[in-house]
Formats: structure tokens, C-alpha cells, sequence
């Protein structure tokens, strides 16, 4: 809805039992989104440049998508919200700043797009439940890696974080999936994981991952998945097409 410039005034009890909200490439659009939605769970909001509204208040949202919308306010953070995308520099900086002022508790899913800015996550510490992050060109981003995040399991930076050098996995000792691409700073990767080998005898393994030599745009995935009662008996880098990838010989144990 191109030509779209209005969104009328609705009263608090609007649309009690609205579930899924999405607003899409109205750039024109301005006013204000109803203020209370007591059942919506997904609210997406895409190009709509000239929206300046608050969030509404949605106490069961799960699942919010602000994209290239920058004037949208977050005066008001969803306590239950499990997965967030945002995009656009102010966006970006706005949501780092809820994550620091409410320190959610149910987010597992956040993926940050297009930011400038020189930002950091609060108390260099990801969100206590987070499972999945996805970061995409925020170069002057400051990386945690201070912390161990024992959550996250799937990481993916693509054209971010500069002045990150160095990853060290054992930072996320439940790490599963790991994907980097274009991050030209990049020099190693340490990789540190415990496979058992049977009840009673576990093996440690540590791997390092030089990328000195490569090109610039090459990209690098890593993938662990071990199923359970599943062990690495030998591991060892091969490049396909381009890629590194982890490869592995698995055995099963009774």
C-alpha cells in the first residue's frame, strides 16, 4: 500500500483478538499503531519509513520484526518476545538499549541488520536465554567474548565486527552452528568441543583454524552436530568449493 498516509486513532479496545500484524512497504504511512493488543503474538513492520509510533502494548508477543523502519519507538519491551530482527542504524542502537534497560528473559532468537554506529552488548554479555544470533553488516559492533554464553547454539556473522580477530569457540561450549563470511579481519579460529568417547572417558578436542593466505570474501563454515550417543572418532579441515568445513567420522555407541 504504496500511497498509504493515515492509520486513523483506534481506542485501547481495539481489536482484542488480533494475533498477527504486519505492515509492509507503506512509506508514506505515518500516525499511531493501537496502543494496546492484548492477544497479539507476531508484529512485522517493512519500509515504512515515516511510521513514528510505540511499539503497542502486547503482553503475549513472541515475535517481532522491525525492517528499514527507523523512526518506530521501543518505549515499551515485549516481556515475552522470543525472536527479534531488527534493521536500520537507529533501530539497531534502540533495541541494544532495551536489551541493556529490561534484560530479557524469554528472547532466543536475534538477528541485527545495518548499523554504523560503533555499538556493544550490555555488560559484554549476550541475553541469558539466547539460542540463535545473527549479525549482518555492523562493522564497529564489539563482539562478546569475554563471557562465556552457554546457550547459543547457532552463530552467523556476515561483513561485522572489524575489530574481532580471533573467536574463540570455547566462549559457547553448546555451539552447533557457526557461519562467517566477509569478516576480512578475521584471522583464526580456536575450536574447542568435548566429544564422549563412552561413559566414562571423555576426549577433548582442540582445533585452530588459520585464515591467513585466504581471500577476502571467502567464506568459512563450521558445523557440529552429534547426535546422542555419538562420538568423533577423527576430525580434519577440507576446503570445498571455497569453503572450510569441519569433517568428522562418527561412531555410535550402544
Amino acid at each position: 500500500m504504496p500511497c498509504w498516509k493515515v492509520w486513523s486513532s483506534f481506542t485501547s479496545e481495539a481489536f482484542p483478538l488480533l494475533k498477527h500484524l504486519g505492515i509492509h512497504d507503506c512509506p508514506k504511512l505515518g500516525g499511531d499503531l493501537p496502543n494496546h493488543l492484548p492477544a497479539l503474538e507476531t508484529l512485522t513492520i517493512n519500509n515504512c519509513g515515516l511510521l513514528v509510533s510505540s511499539l503497542p502494548r502486547a503482553p503475549t508477543l513472541q515475535t517481532l520484526e522491525i525492517l528499514e523502519s527507523n523512526k518506530v519507538m521501543l518505549n515499551v519491551f515485549p516481556p515475552l518476545v522470543e525472536s527479534i530482527e531488527v534493521k536500520g542504524s537507529s533501530m539497531v542502537e534502540s533495541m541494544i538499549a532495551a536489551i541493556a534497560n529490561n534484560q530479557p528473559t524469554c528472547l532466543q532468537s536475534l538477528t541485527l541488520w545495518n548499523c554504523s554506529s560503533a555499538i556493544s552488548f550490555p555488560g559484554g554479555r549476550l541475553p541469558a536465554l539466547l539460542k540463535t544470533l545473527n549479525i549482518l553488516w555492523l562493522k564497529k559492533l564489539e563482539f562478546p567474548v569475554q563471557h562465556k554464553h552457554k546457550m547459543l547454539e547457532s552463530l552467523s556473522i556476515t561483513n561485522s565486527c572489524d575489530s574481532l580477530k580471533s573467536l574463540p569457540l570455547v566462549t559457547f561450549p553448546n555451539l552447533k552452528s557457526l557461519q562467517i563470511t566477509k569478516c576480512e579481519n578475521m584471522e583464526s579460529l580456536g575450536v574447542s568441543c568435548i566429544v564422549e568417547f563412552g561413559p566414562k572417558f571423555p576426549i577433548s578436542m582442540a582445533l585452530s583454524l588459520m585464515t591467513n593466505g585466504f581471500s577476502k570474501h571467502q567464506e568459512i563454515e563450521i558445523y557440529f552436530s552429534f547426535g546422542k550417543g555419538c562420538h568423533l572418532t577423527q576430525g580434519w579441515w577440507m576446503d570445498i568449493g571455497g569453503r572450510m568445513f569441519l569433517k568428522g567420522r562418527i561412531s555410535h555407541t550402544a
